[in-house]
């Protein structure tokens, strides 16, 4: 299937805050408040999301993105229902790494259309200390806690990795595949 983009701008695709990151001992660019929403999935991990199977959205899109969705949201993908696309339920999984700086708003958009069987990946911060963490641990059919730390991408180069953990939910039927896909990067409950 090709990949659609809906080609609107995206509020946060090349915002780069004040400061603009941090540099880490050995060079590698960290992630953390302040730094650009913009980075990306790196393919190996995409690729163990579709050992789970098919992306048919990714509503958190950039420019960048190597995601490859049967549709690609550059923005509105929180506003928009990801059970349908014109008029037909979709099939397949809604792939879900959003801007982290947003992540409680998305949390709760994940929790809703996980509410109504969407099946979806979602990539995030793993802070269990928030209210968000524990609103998808609780709904959550699997999770993953990823040993170490994910090296984003940015503007198509491998280029950082976030000061903090991250955490894959996993929404769906499909709880063997998940375990399968993600148990050599982490802990899989």
């Amino acid at each position: 299937m090709s990949s659609e983009i809906t080609n609107r701008p995206c509020p946060w695709n090349g915002a780069v805050a004040k400061g603009g990151g941090l540099m880490a001992g050995n060079g590698i660019r960290t992630l953390h408040r302040g730094s650009t929403d913009d980075w990306n999935t790196p393919a190996d991990f995409v690729a163990r999301v579709k050992d789970v199977g098919r992306i048919a959205l990714d509503p958190c899109s950039n420019l960048h993105s190597v995601v490859k969705a049967d549709e690609n949201l550059l923005s509105g993908g929180i506003e928009k229902y990801w059970g349908e696309v014109k008029g037909k339920k979709r099939g397949g999984i809604v792939f879900v790494n959003p801007p982290y700086s947003d992540a409680r708003i998305w949390a709760h958009k994940i929790s809703q259309e996980a509410r109504m069987g969407i099946q979806i990946v979602a990539l995030m911060p793993c802070r269990t200390d928030t209210r968000h963490f524990h609103l998808l641990a609780g709904l959550a059919d699997a999770l993953c806690f990823v040993r170490g730390r994910i090296f984003f991408t940015l503007n198509g180069e491998a280029k950082g990795k976030p000061s903090f953990p991250s955490v894959v939910f996993y929404f769906g039927k499909n709880v063997e595949k998940f375990e399968k896909a993600f148990e050599p990067i982490g802990l899989v409950y």
